[in-house]
């Protein structure tokens, strides 16, 4: 398995058919006040999975940790990959997780860490701003 995308997003779905929409791709975060929040925030992860593991569950962690390394939230959960895929050989597996809500107590850099069975796939990274203007969380 291996991680082929991931961003935070104001919005994330798939269709019927498979296909993954995702709107408003972001990477800064812009908060009135610290502590703040987002009322919408997605983390949009595709992964590539090979045949061996058709079939079976993968465990997934996903733990947000902001600049100093402190977590601020962490989620754990199994990723159920099917066992037929459309075409041969490897396929793609999406999942959308829902955020909103989440707290932020400080500025700075912030980077999801995505763990499957206890490997390291990869990290999103977002800035987290205090700025006029920004939201309130509202």
């Amino acid at each position: 398995m291996r991680l082929a995308l991931g961003v935070a997003a104001d919005y994330a779905n798939t269709t019927v058919d498979g296909k993954l929409n995702i709107l408003g791709v972001f990477t800064e975060v812009n908060l009135a006040q610290l502590p703040g929040a987002l009322q919408h925030m997605f983390l949009v992860l595709s992964f590539e999975v090979e045949p061996e593991e058709f079939g079976q569950v993968i465990p997934l962690q996903v733990a947000l940790l902001d600049e100093q390394r402190d977590e601020v939230a962490t989620l754990e959960g199994g990723i159920v990959i099917p066992r037929e895929h459309t075409r041969a050989g490897s396929a793609t597996l999406n999942q959308i997780i829902g955020l909103g809500g989440t707290e932020f107590q400080r500025p700075g850099r912030h980077e999801f860490i995505i763990d499957a069975a206890g490997e390291q796939l990869g990290a999103v990274v977002i800035h987290v701003n205090v700025v006029e203007g920004g939201q309130d969380g509202d």
